[in-house]
């Protein structure tokens, strides 16, 4: 049973696998997509417009790196910002990933806050922790029009319904590539 202030809910074991959170229960993502659709938006998974960023292992900068690092830090405000210069085998970090300016940077734990960025050309180079979900626009999207969708309340309400956690939400690429978003090119994004 899910309690609520006047009312219980009761979920069958067979639904919904092995969630038991209560946004997970009460709450249907994807609410808008029939009217994204009738407005004449392309309407898809995330997955459709957008791919994780591959490294191979000498990309990746290793927490035995003695040479000094850019560490990238996505604000709730969708703005991306040099937070700290480190030396990984001075930090905490095992392993740090390099981004590109055009990547979009998600942060795994404020997602459903807004901390979605696009990489200016002033970060390329930067690195992110494993905390961070580094994306690149497929061909004939565009990654400034994503992050705009993605920062949508609407989005980021499916975004929190997909992740995992109750008072620290927690997402990743494997939760979040099916979520149902708008695209549209000159037309305007207004009631995503």
């Amino acid at each position: 049973y899910l309690a609520g202030r006047s009312s219980q809910y009761k979920a069958s074991g067979g639904e919904g696998g092995d969630r038991l959170d209560v946004k997970f229960r009460m709450f249907a993502p994807n609410r808008r997509v029939d009217d994204w659709s009738a407005a004449g938006w392309e309407v898809g998974p995330i997955s459709q417009f957008l791919r994780p960023r591959q490294y191979d292992e000498d990309t990746v900068v290793s927490g035995d790196s003695d040479e000094a690092v850019r560490v990238l830090v996505v604000r709730y405000n969708g703005d991306a910002s040099e937070a700290e210069e480190v030396v990984p085998s001075e930090s905490s970090y095992g392993r740090l990933y390099p981004v590109s300016s055009g990547d979009i940077v998600i942060s795994n734990i404020a997602a459903s806050y807004g901390s979605v960025a696009f990489v200016p050309e002033d970060l390329d180079g930067a690195v992110v922790s494993s905390e961070y979900t580094v994306l690149q626009a497929k061909d004939g999207y565009d990654a400034k029009v994503l992050k705009i969708i993605l920062r949508s309340p609407e989005i980021r309400s499916d975004i929190l319904l997909s992740s995992s956690g109750a008072n620290r939400t927690r997402t990743r690429w494997v939760l979040m590539k099916d979520v149902q978003i708008p695209y549209t090119s000159g037309k305007t994004l207004a009631g995503i």
